[in-house]
């Protein structure tokens, strides 16, 4: 299995002309092709195909860190403080109300 220009060579049938959608990535390999027919009678391919994503490393300009605390939820380290949503707070509002009605 190849691509070759516009076409793809499948082992049984040959070169087949197609129409991609999207470019392949350098250096892949190709693992597998389903062909299959819709009910217009056109046929897709989708192709399985292996590469090596090479990763880009960025030195991050900036840092924060989060500690955990027992009050709130978490400070950070310019002292921003999030807390705990008190929920329970709107569930028996919403418990009264219900039962009220």
């Amino acid at each position: 299995m190849a691509v070759v220009g516009k076409h793809l060579r499948l082992p049984k049938i040959g070169l087949v002309k197609c129409k991609f959608h999207r470019q392949l990535p350098e250096g892949c390999i190709i693992k597998s092709v389903t062909i299959s027919m819709k009910s217009t009678g056109k046929y897709y391919a989708v192709i399985l195909v292996e590469f090596e994503r090479k990763a880009v490393l960025v030195a991050p300009k900036t840092f924060i860190g989060l500690d955990f605390s027992m009050k709130e939820l978490y400070v950070d380290t310019i002292i921003t403080v999030l807390s705990f949503i008190d929920i329970t707070v709107s569930l028996k509002r919403s418990l009264q109300r219900s039962s009220a009605g």
